[in-house]
This record gives structure tokens, sequence and C-alpha cells, in this order.
């Protein structure tokens, strides 16, 4: 490290501050030469396509720009090319470093051009699904950048054997003190695979009903009916019992329970639950006719005669679930007020002896031999 210090001194004294002040007012003017750029674009629209691909291309030749910079400006001292250390058998200097992480940025660039303009095209051609195009997009993003990383390294001579001693290192560390990163990591590449989840599944995580928003590496993002988001581990998925009502069947059935008082009609109390549910319909083509809608009696209890109505929803979905219950209890409670059933109300029966009654019942027990 002092040796390395040394050199940058040397490298410093030998070309004077005004290389550096050029080489600052130079990087300063590409910056400002970069923002006045974006200040041009933002006269297109910010939705149309062809700002897209300006930002897009404006970003690509800066990221390219500025890289070159630093490395034409740099290319002759000696510390840029000095071992800072050691990995295995290979010397690592900043050249490489540097080579890698300049190698990483424009494979992000690439990834995020495919993402935004090739396979969005590719999903609506051959109908691809949401869940499966979260699934190819990760995918997509790991293998590119491993590929460019290997590549990068291979290219500079790097002996790939010295990874063995990363591996020797995280190996350490799992047992130390990482275990549960790389278990949910591997976890989310199994989901990925395997796809008990997807994204735009509806869940139910701890009794919380929730959307699947996104599958990261560590975790899974889900969206509550409250609007509040949840990070899920990914193992959690494959160690612990949960519900996906997207897996399979997009169809969801619901259950809206109703108590009526016992002097109410049961026969007219059934007609009309089956009758705000079809006033319902003709609003919300989402209610299916097939199943067909269902009423049972479920219990006889303290105060109330109880009964359940099953109706089918095409499409699972939080919001569009709650309005529709919402607007059958609006129309259950027109309907049977109209219909004279009345609700439940909690009561108790009070029966109250007579004091002259009581005394010969207790004297008569009083007289009983013992």
């Amino acid at each position: 490290m002092t040796q390395i210090l040394k050199d940058w001194l040397d490298y410093l004294s030998a070309h004077g501050i005004g290389y550096w002040i050029a080489g600052l007012l130079s990087f300063l003017l590409l910056v400002a030469l970069y923002f006045l750029c974006r200040k041009l674009l933002q006269r297109f629209n910010k939705d149309h396509s062809l700002y897209l691909l300006l930002q897009s291309i404006l970003n690509w030749l800066a990221s390219f720009v500025f890289i070159v910079f630093f490395i034409s400006y740099f290319s002759h001292s000696r510390w840029f090319f000095n071992p800072l250390f050691k990995l295995g058998q290979t010397d690592v200097s900043a050249f490489l470093l540097f080579s890698v992480g300049f190698a990483l940025i424009l494979a992000i660039r690439f990834i995020n051009g495919v993402k935004r303009f090739l396979l969005p095209s590719i999903f609506r051609r051959y109908d691809i699904d949401p869940g499966a195009q979260a699934t190819i997009t990760t995918l997509f993003t790991y293998i590119v950048l491993i590929a460019v990383v290997l590549v990068t390294l291979k290219q500079l001579n790097f002996d790939l054997t010295s990874l063995s001693v990363f591996a020797g290192v995280i190996g350490v560390g799992v047992g130390f003190g990482i275990r549960n990163i790389m278990n949910n990591f591997i976890s989310g590449l199994i989901i990925l695979f395997s796809r008990p989840i997807r994204v735009g599944d509806l869940v139910e995580v701890d009794e919380t009903v929730a959307t699947v928003e996104e599958i990261r590496i560590r975790e899974t993002i889900v969206r509550t009916r409250r609007n509040e988001r949840m990070l899920i581990p990914n193992s959690y998925f494959l160690e612990n019992s949960f519900v996906n009502r997207s897996y399979g069947d997009p169809e969801i059935r619901v259950t809206i329970s109703v108590g009526i008082d016992y002097d109410s009609d049961l026969q007219t109390a059934r007609r009309l639950l089956l009758q705000a549910l079809k006033n319902v319909q003709a609003k919300y083509p989402e209610i299916l006719d097939e199943p067909k809608a269902r009423v049972f009696l479920t219990e006889f209890a303290d105060f109330s005669i109880n009964f359940e109505l099953w109706f089918w929803l095409s499409q699972q979905n939080n919001e569009r679930e709650q309005i529709i219950t919402t607007e059958i209890h609006y129309e259950i409670f027109k309907l049977f007020e109209e219909g004279g059933i009345e609700f439940p109300y909690p009561r108790q029966d009070v029966r109250i002896l007579n004091s002259m009654d009581a005394k010969p019942a207790q004297a008569s027990q009083n007289n009983q031999p013992k």
C-alpha cells in the first residue's frame, strides 16, 4: 500500500497541478454537456417512444464517454496498473477492478434497454402472462450479468480458478452469518423456476391477503388490501404453508353471511338473497352465472338464523371483491327492509316468580323429614 501511495505522489509531481486542473475542467465540461442534452430532451413528450429511445441512447453515450475519458487520462500512470492485492495467483489492480465495473455498467445499460424496448414487444406478441414475464426478465438479468463478469475477467487474463478463494470465504461466511441470505437467494431461484407464486398472484400470508408485486433476489414484495407493502423472505414460500388463490383456476368463491330474526320467513329470506345478487350482477359482469349462486342455512344461533350466500367471481382482485360484496350488502339490506325480513337483536327472557307462590314451596321443603 505504501508503494501505491508513493507511485501516486510521483505521478502528481510529474504532471503538475495544471494537468489535474485540465482534467477536472474536461470532466466538468462533459457533465455540463450531458445535462444540456437532457434539458433538450425534455422538449419531447416523456411518454413518447422517441423520447425513451433518445434518453436510452444518451445514457449509453454518457457512460461510454466518461469511462473512456477516465481510462485514457490515467492510462499512463503506474498506480493504475500496479497490483492492489493478490487473489490466489492473480494480481488485482485498479485497472482490473475498473474494467469489471465498466463492463457491469454497460451490461446494466444493455439489460435496461432490452427490458424497456425488446422484451415488452415479445411478451405482447406471444401473449405471455405477467408471472412468466417477471421470471424471464429476472433470469435474463442474472445470466447477462454473470456472463459479462466471467467474459471480462477471462479477457483480462484473470485466473478464474482464483475465484475458489472467494468460494472458500463465502463458505465460511455461510456458516457464521450469511446462511439465511444464501438460503433466500437460492429460494428465489427455485421460485423463479418452479413458480409456486408469480407476479400478480393473490396469496394469503399469516391470514393477510396480498398481491405479489415483485420477486427479488432475497425477498418477495406483496401489496396488502390497505396498499401496504410487505417484504417476505423467499424461503418462507418454500418452508411454510400458504394459500395461493391464483394458482391454477383464477375464479374465486365469495361468501356473504347474513343472520335473520326467528320470526322471519325463511323462504322469503332465501329468495331475497338471490334477488340481491341478481340485481348487483347487472352492474358487475365479474359475477358468474356458472357455477350457480347458492344459499345455505348454516346455523340456528342464540339470537338468529344464519344463512350463507355463495357466488363466484371470474377473477381474483382484492379491490373488486370488496366493492362487489359491499354493493350486495347494501342490496340485501334494502330488499330485507322492503320484504319484512328483520335482522336480529340480542335479547334475553326474564321470568319473575310471585313471592306468594314461592313461600308455600319453601315451607313444604322445610317440613320434609330429615
